[in-house]
């Protein structure tokens, strides 16, 4: 049977930013319809679907027999976090498109992308966060020129560009500032507009791996002398201004060979290291020396048939409906793959056997954190699992004591997963010595009554939550490298951890170690 697709979108008008910026709320129709469209020349059921708040999403996803669902909410009534949706979709069984939550919330928050993109070694303009309430701290300031924008949103809602004079860090500032402050209610980020140019790298996966598009620039020659070379939000969405006129796009942008391949692999280190999947776009500015600078990281961009994203597509020569359809393919294998899934214990490097059929229902589990009551039952499954040696299992028996007694003192945090109020499933994570908002996953471990059943994913994603509240930023996971650890790897794949090269022999002759990186 032909799948279907529920192309979800916010209700214009509802938005964090719609009293401000009407245009782009109502811009996400353009690309509803252009995916919408696509699908059905495809030959695959699909129909749009507006939602006004979280709970009018969770009722939709209840009702909705599609099995996947095409992610194209930008933003969320105030106080509701438009990241959720991914997840929320995984929790109703279906299979979503474009980044995950952790992607979403990491890339949505522009801050929270400087400071890791920077600590990663990508190069990033100087900034500041103003949060809202606080004023500007004028020693704390990058240099001059300014671009000031909230910190949360996209399509250049609220962004303001402060050229250089002697009110740089004066009256202008404070004043962008204290209109983001007010009108967005949230902080606002004070960002040094590096040099004069401005490139696009849009990329998407499919089984051919990460494809960069030709690179795209914006044409600002029409400019006067003294004006910033932005794309503000009149640029993208008021076709009555100069700069919605006057900031054509140019693709392939005009670059040496050797500047382009940096600016390609950066943006591709930029991709990987905020856990993009199936499609995002990178926005960067160029310096007068060729420097690159990564601006932001946009995670699930703008798919309307005038925006830069489809623009990137068609000068790649792929075609439009056929993206569309590899990104509803991944979304569906990604559902299957859920369902089957195994799930995965780690030591760093351990690995739960491959999902059984059959089993247990898990739809009543449950995440708290791990107690002493829960002990015997943990140890119990996890020497179940076949998979732990005895050697194994007695630093699984001290680090889940440790956890359980000490706690964060010695930088242990336990979760145990509960069915019927029986312990059937644990994580246990902390935080890296000597490093500034990274953490390890040391262990997963599932009752084998329940592989396979989605255990081993919620506490992965439960554990992901519990890190990001204590300001982590990144999850370093260590496993085997050999044949048996397959579906191990496989689950943390398909988990959207990124895998780095094979250190061999680490374990033992013919055991290597893999790692895995989430960015959060």
């Amino acid at each position: 049977m032909t799948p279907s697709v529920l192309v979800l979108h916010q209700r214009p008008g509802v938005g964090a930013a719609a009293a401000l910026c009407p245009e782009s709320e109502a811009g996400v129709l353009d690309q509803v319809n252009a995916v919408v469209e696509a699908l059905g020349r495809c030959g695959m059921p699909a129909r749009g679907a507006a939602v006004g708040d979280i709970d009018e999403l969770v009722q939709t996803l209840k009702t909705a027999p599609e099995q996947v669902v095409f992610n194209l909410i930008e933003s969320l009534p105030p106080g509701q976090e438009a990241h959720l949706v991914p997840s929320l979709c995984a929790a109703f069984g279906k299979g979503v498109t474009g980044a995950d939550s952790a992607c979403l919330a990491l890339t949505q928050h522009k801050w929270r992308t400087n400071c890791l993109l920077k600590g990663i070694g990508v190069p990033v303009p100087p900034a500041l966060l103003v949060p809202p309430g606080e004023s500007v701290d004028q020693e704390q300031l990058p240099p001059p020129p300014y671009i000031v924008k909230p910190v949360a949103t996209d399509a250049s809602e609220g962004l303001v560009a402060i050229p250089p004079g002697q009110d740089a860090r004066g009256a202008d500032l404070a004043a962008a500032v204290t209109m983001i402050h007010r009108h967005f209610n949230q902080g606002a980020l004070i960002e040094t507009l590096v040099g004069q140019r401005e490139i696009n790298v849009s990329i998407f996966q499919d089984d051919r791996g990460l494809r960069v598009m030709p690179l795209a620039e914006i044409d600002f020659s029409a400019f006067p002398a003294a004006a910033p070379r932005v794309v503000d939000y009149d640029a993208k969405w008021k076709p009555d201004s100069f700069a919605f006129h006057h900031t054509p796009r140019v693709i392939p942008a005009p670059l040496p060979e050797e500047l382009a391949d940096r600016i390609r692999h950066v943006s591709r280190t930029a991709y990987t290291a905020c856990g993009c999947a199936c499609y995002a776009r990178v926005d960067l500015r160029l310096d007068k020396a060729g420097g690159i600078h990564v601006l932001e990281i946009n995670a699930n961009p703008d798919l309307s048939p005038d925006a830069g994203f489809a623009a990137a597509l068609a000068a790649g020569g792929v075609d439009f409906d056929s993206f569309v359809m590899t990104v509803v393919h991944r979304a569906l294998k990604t559902a299957v793959c859920r369902e089957q899934s195994t799930a995965s214990g780690d030591r760093p490097s351990t690995a739960t056997p491959p999902a059984r059929t059959g089993g247990r229902n898990t739809t009543g589990t449950t995440i708290r954190p791990t107690v002493a009551a829960d002990r015997d039952a943990i140890l119990a499954f996890m020497a179940a699992t076949g998979f732990f040696r005895d050697d194994e299992m007695v630093i699984a028996e001290e680090v889940l004591d440790d956890s359980i007694r000490k706690g964060a003192a010695v930088g242990y945090h336990s979760l145990t997963a509960l069915l019927d109020d029986q312990p059937v499933g644990w994580a246990c994570f902390g935080p890296t010595a000597c490093t500034l908002g990274t953490f390890d996953l040391y262990w997963i471990g599932v009752d084998p009554e329940v592989q396979g059943k989605g255990v081993g994913r919620r506490l992965l994603a439960a554990a992901e939550t519990a890190i990001a509240g204590m300001g982590g930023r990144l999850i370093i996971i260590e496993t085997a490298g050999r044949d048996d650890y397959e579906p191990t790897r496989q689950f943390y794949l398909r988990a959207g951890c990124v895998m780095h090269p094979e250190i061999p022999d680490f374990y033992a002759p013919g055991d290597g170690k893999v790692i895995f990186t989430k960015a959060i």
